[in-house]
């Protein structure tokens, strides 16, 4: 065992800045069993591709409830589509566009 080795296997961090809740650190934190027990649930999303039925499906879940919970208009995911595919366009004054 080198000097180095022997010294950081002393090495302790008061207790006064250890986080406070272990699951906030610089490290391996806590994960609450909840958590692993949903991962497990949702094994049919697990290593799936992004285009496949059921993780496609759950992202229109996820897409209707936010436009519901936002009272968003109706058409207003293909509007802002459009907006944010004209907004990364190339444009020849270097400018943002503007709508009409």
């Amino acid at each position: 065992m080198t000097e180095n080795t022997t010294a950081q296997a002393s090495l302790t961090i008061p207790h006064e800045l250890l986080p406070a809740d272990g699951r906030f650190g610089a490290g391996p934190s806590k994960v609450r069993s909840a958590q692993l027990d949903a991962l497990s649930a949702a094994q049919d999303l697990l290593g799936t591709s992004h285009r496949q039925a059921p993780v496609k499906n759950l992202v229109g879940e996820v897409r209707e409830g936010l436009a519901a919970l936002f009272s968003a208009p109706a058409g207003y995911g293909q509007l802002a589509m459009r907006w944010c595919s004209e907004l990364v366009a190339p444009q020849p004054s270097g400018t943002l566009p503007v709508s009409a």
